[in-house]
């Protein structure tokens, strides 16, 4: 598990959409790679040498190892998308993969953080009612279906309106996207049928990735062919013409002696249950661990450094904004400390504001922030914030040219939803809203519940991603601190003191706040009123 010098050292599972993105980008573009293979099946994520390399537990983690004069210098990143990011960001490879033009660029990132919460989500859920959860109703296997084609169908409107997600060249995005989808499948049900783009779209992607994309889809399949995982065997695709599954992927391996498996295959069998309530996904047993993969190439930056010249200055920003959105606060102070032209237009989501005719015809996504410029629309957040700093001309540190603090500064943002984001949201539906709606008060078990999980929460933010640093990058402030400060301030909506145990994010808040006065202050100024009584008065909460 040792990092070898010179090389973008992963560490991932086969079955893991993120990492196999990961995995196929290097291969797609001859990156030196050495590859560690974790079983989640077998709670690899969980041994203590693994935990050295990755204290969330979770793959894919990259370790990139150089010699640097003194020594050896690691970069250690723990998201997929910021690892992919930071991977074309110091290494040569053609542009296209992440575009250096801000409109593409920004189209990407939008890409891989509109997932998340999206076709991630919709695809994991339908994966494990159909496969890990073999006693899920028929009612809730419909309900996950029906949310799969509704995001597909989402996917499908806003993101293929060209050859690729972000123009007529492949990029990571387009990565990211297919192994999410093809996952889906794994389910056994054609999903892909009645849509017209995605699956033309699933081939020009495969095309533009072969041969690395069949060699690493290979570990999926491998997997399924196996009696070992009878879960997956009993849900895939019986014959060639039978999904679109193998259209697309053109599977290696014997289909009828899959097919003879399964019918060998006890749905009763230990095997089989043990599988089937398994929450992570499968190893692949067949390759071997440490795999040296190519012989090291030469590196350089592709982080471009924002000057006057390559900004776009062709008009204001408009930002359509809800004060109590995590999110929009965060767009908002961006847009403010940089000195930024913009306008806003106010979203009232207590009053169904996203949901209006004339607000959906800016974001079919009915979600804020969404900025405009000129004639190009953001509809995500850390996109959004991207593509502003990528197009005005502002102090290097918000997003470093640094690929090594950028690549922090990334990572914090995709670690951010499934982390800071959900906990404090958990906190402030579970012990205000939820009770607001039902009249009924939230049990002590349930406050011990989502408590202990932003305490779990806040306790990794300190030790990862601030140890004993001023700012999540480094001794400046950069956007990671933004959008950090606004999720973690979200719970004071509860009315809970829940910072007294963790002095050192209360510091770091002081220092963010220091940082972006006079500013902070009134953005923060009608998210302060809901939590001091006025909103609250208005909505009847005590």
């Amino acid at each position: 598990m040792e990092p070898k010098v010179g090389m973008y050292n992963i560490y991932i599972d086969p079955l893991s959409q993120p990492s196999r993105s990961v995995w196929l980008f290097l291969k797609a573009i001859g990156a030196p790679l050495n590859v560690t293979f974790i079983s989640l099946m077998k709670d690899d994520q969980k041994k203590d040498d693994f935990k050295k390399v990755s204290p969330f537990s979770k793959v894919p983690v990259l370790v990139h190892r150089q010699k640097k004069a003194g020594g050896i210098e690691d970069v250690s990143l723990t998201e997929g998308p910021a690892i992919a990011t930071y991977i074309a960001n110091s290494h040569k490879c053609a542009d296209h993969w992440y575009p250096a033009e801000p409109k593409k660029r920004a189209r990407v990132d939008e890409y891989l953080s509109y997932q998340h919460t999206t076709v991630r989500k919709a695809g994991s859920g339908v994966v494990f009612k159909y496969v890990f959860e073999p006693d899920s109703t028929e009612e809730e296997k419909e309900a996950a279906i029906k949310n799969v084609h509704k995001e597909l169908a989402a996917f499908e409107a806003y993101f293929l309106k060209d050859d690729f997600i972000a123009g007529k060249e492949v990029s990571i995005a387009d990565i990211f996207a297919l192994s999410e989808i093809l996952m889906v499948l794994l389910s056994g049900q054609d999903f892909l049928a009645e849509y017209k783009k995605i699956k033309p779209w699933a081939i020009r992607t495969r095309e533009a990735l072969q041969p690395h994309f069949k060699e690493v889809f290979k570990g999926l399949f491998d997997v399924v062919n196996k009696e070992t995982y009878p879960c997956l065997a009993a849900t895939s695709p019986q014959s060639p013409d039978d999904t679109s599954f193998r259209d697309v992927v053109e599977t290696v391996g014997d289909v009828a002696e899959t097919r003879r498996r399964q019918e060998r295959v006890s749905k009763e069998s230990p095997k089989n249950r043990a599988c089937s309530n398994h929450r992570d996904f499968l190893e692949n047993s067949l390759v071997p661990r440490d795999v040296a993969e190519t012989s090291p190439q030469p590196m350089e930056t592709r982080v471009a450094a924002r000057s006057p010249t390559s900004l776009q200055m062709a008009s204001e920003f408009t930002l359509y904004y809800g004060p109590l959105s995590q999110p929009s606060r965060s767009i908002l102070l961006l847009l403010k400390v940089i000195g930024a032209s913009h306008k806003v237009h106010l979203v009232n989501l207590l009053e169904g504001g996203h949901m209006k005719p004339e607000f959906i015809k800016v974001n079919p996504f009915h979600t804020v922030p969404v900025l405009v410029h000129g004639d190009f629309t953001l509809t995500e957040s850390k996109a959004i914030a991207r593509y502003v700093l990528n197009t005005h001309k502002s102090d290097d540190h918000w997003y470093p040219s640094d690929p090594k603090k950028r690549a922090r500064v990334d990572e914090y943002l995709g670690y951010e939803p499934g982390n800071t984001r959900k906990a404090g949201v958990d906190i402030v539906v579970n012990i205000l809203f939820k009770p607001m709606q039902t009249g009924k008060p939230i049990t002590e078990e349930k406050i011990k519940e989502v408590m202990g999980n932003l305490d779990k929460v806040l306790t990794g933010f300190e030790e990862y991603f601030l140890k004993d640093r001023p700012f999540i990058a480094g001794e400046e402030i950069s956007i990671a601190d933004i959008f950090a400060v606004s999720e973690i301030r979200q719970p004071e909506m509860s009315g809970i003191d829940y910072l007294s145990s963790h002095p050192k994010v209360s510091q770091w808040m002081d220092r963010v706040r220091v940082a972006t006065q006079p500013h902070f202050d009134e953005v923060f100024q009608e998210f302060g009123d809901f939590t001091t009584g006025d909103w609250r008065a208005r909505l009847n909460i005590p």
